[in-house]
């Protein structure tokens, strides 16, 4: 049988998803408190990596094993206290063998959150603090990147990239607002690559801080070489993933 997890994490300790030698990973958690309830290794799938530091609000992942004890809808309430408090388990459920939680992925939400009110503790976890005048200019610069293009210049590519030059991405990129000073910018695609959306995102904060004019992002789409920064992890959320 297949079992899907719907989780969500506080990237902020972790070295990311994905399993690392002598690293904490959310992937090595989840797994840990998955052998420990079960009594025995399951292997899991997500439906993507998330680098170290990032967030998720929601994270899609699954396991195959033969028979469970645990009735599979009992299962997040069971783990739970498996689980360090930086990772909860919202949901469990018995889903298709054919489903993939990656390959079967319409649309990935990311959010990056943005704070102009002041430099806080708590949101100084969990978005990045700026200027509101910078707010103002990445919201006139996001409609330059909705559209079916080779985003793959914003990847951190492991490797050389080849296999990855001419392939494209339609994505989205808008604004929202949570209260007068803190706000998001939201990016939605079918997949991500290696680091593409605080590419992104610190693109638009170079040229929003004076860096760049605005025009240098449809000359690094048209493949003109650019050094910019990339965004603080502590910033980006993993928000939905749409099947």
């Amino acid at each position: 049988m297949k079992i899907r997890l719907d989780i969500g994490y506080d990237g902020t300790d972790f070295y990311g998803w994905q399993i690392q030698p002598e690293k904490r990973t959310v992937q090595g958690e989840l797994q840990s408190a998955l052998c420990q309830l079960l009594n025995r290794k399951v292997s899991l799938i997500a439906s993507g990596r998330t680098d170290a530091g990032v967030h998720a609000r929601l994270q899609v992942v699954t396991f195959e094993i033969d028979a469970v004890r645990i009735p599979p809808e009992k299962l997040a309430l069971a783990l739970n206290p498996f689980l360090p408090d930086d990772i909860v388990v919202y949901n469990s459920s018995l889903t298709a063998d054919a489903f993939h939680p990656r390959r079967d992925c319409r649309e990935k939400i990311y959010r990056y959150f943005l704070n102009w009110a002041i430099k806080h503790p708590i949101l100084n976890r969990y978005s990045l603090f700026i200027d509101e005048e910078v707010w103002d200019k990445i919201k006139k610069l996001t409609w330059r990147f909705n559209r079916e293009g080779r985003f793959s210049v914003f990847a951190c590519n492991r490797g050389d990239g080849s296999h990855l030059s001419n392939r494209a991405w339609r994505v989205y990129v808008g604004t929202g607002r949570v209260s007068e000073h803190i706000g998001f910018i939201e990016f939605r695609s079918k997949g991500f690559l290696y680091k593409m959306v605080r590419r992104m995102m610190g693109l638009l904060l170079d040229i929003a801080w004076g860096r760049f004019p605005e025009i240098v992002i449809e000359e690094v789409f048209a493949g003109h070489k650019l050094e910019w920064s990339t965004a603080p992890a502590h910033g980006l959320f993993l928000w939905d993933v749409k099947y």
